[in-house]
């Protein structure tokens, strides 16, 4: 089959999504071992599409996600400060949305409007200085026939779309990130919460082989830029938090029981669509790649 993936493979159907983000593939099955050849391809077609949709994979679950994410890096086994474990399953989280047992996902949860919060983020950003290169792996277990859909903004080509004026003086800046100030925003408060100290980050990231920047900032986390007056930083990051909601940028994912999704966490943001009257359940990975090539 004919594929515009510049890391094409006879045992796959990879049909890119868009310009520049997005990927589906077909014919794999999870529930098989991988050898080290696929992994690596897998690796390949992250880093060029970097969102892979893996639909069909029902009977798959929860060790073999587990596994797969090791293709990308090491999986996150320390405990969440919110989510728990499937049991007998350390680093796989349960993220299981208004606090509904499985199998009642049909059902609204109740009849109040969604909340209007903008929460495009990225996942790992306030992890440390060192272990930003986070790629997420999400399987749905229990979705609803409609809605609840994830969207994803490539920051990559954010960054590109920006005027090489903007783009230089970025550049040299660092910001802020802090999971304190998540908290604020969306419980008003953090008392309840465990203080973490903040993190920072350039502002661009730069790929090791292409040397192409990535905007790493997102709203959720990002405070503040170092070295710019409060009132500075703030309008600087409105506009570049602003950026995701370019139609350009975005890929629009709607789940399926047993779809798998996964992401690049430096070069993509992604925002679940707050129609939260729809429950859902979701089974997610975090694996780091601190311990492969660049």
């Amino acid at each position: 089959m004919q594929t515009l993936s510049k890391f094409a493979d006879a045992r796959y159907s990879v049909r890119p999504l868009n310009g520049t983000i997005g990927a589906r593939i077909e014919n794999i099955d999870l529930g098989q071992p991988l050898g080290e050849d696929e992994r690596e391809l897998f690796r390949r077609l992250l880093w060029q599409h970097k969102v892979l949709i893996l639909p069909g994979q029902t009977g798959v679950g929860p060790s073999q996600p587990l596994d797969f994410a090791r293709s990308f890096g090491d999986p996150e086994t320390a405990p969440h400060s919110v989510h728990p474990f499937v049991p007998g399953h350390p680093g796989v989280v349960v993220l299981r949305s208004n606090g509904v047992p499985i199998g009642t996902s049909a059902q609204p949860v109740d009849d109040s409007p969604p909340v209007p919060w903008d929460s495009w983020h990225t996942d790992g950003s306030t992890r440390g200085v060192d272990d930003f290169r986070w790629t997420s792996v999400l399987q749905a277990v229990d979705v609803p026939e409609c809605g609840r859909d994830t969207l994803f903004a490539d920051m990559e080509a954010a960054f590109s779309g920006l005027s090489q004026t903007l783009q230089d003086f970025l550049s040299g800046l660092t910001c802020v990130h802090s999971t304190s100030a998540a908290y604020l925003r969306a419980f008003g408060s953090v008392k309840s919460r465990s203080e973490k100290p903040t993190v920072t980050h350039p502002v661009v990231m730069r790929d090791a082989e292409t040397g192409r920047g990535t905007l790493y900032v997102n709203r959720m986390y990002t405070t503040a830029i170092d070295g710019m007056r409060p009132d500075e930083s703030e309008h600087l990051l409105e506009f570049l938090f602003l950026q995701t909601h370019r139609p350009e940028y975005q890929l629009r994912v709607s789940w399926e029981p047993g779809t798998i999704v996964v992401w690049d966490n430096v070069k993509t943001q992604h925002y679940l669509v707050q129609d939260f009257v729809y429950p859902r359940v979701m089974h997610r990975v975090m694996a780091n790649a601190r311990g492969l090539p660049s």
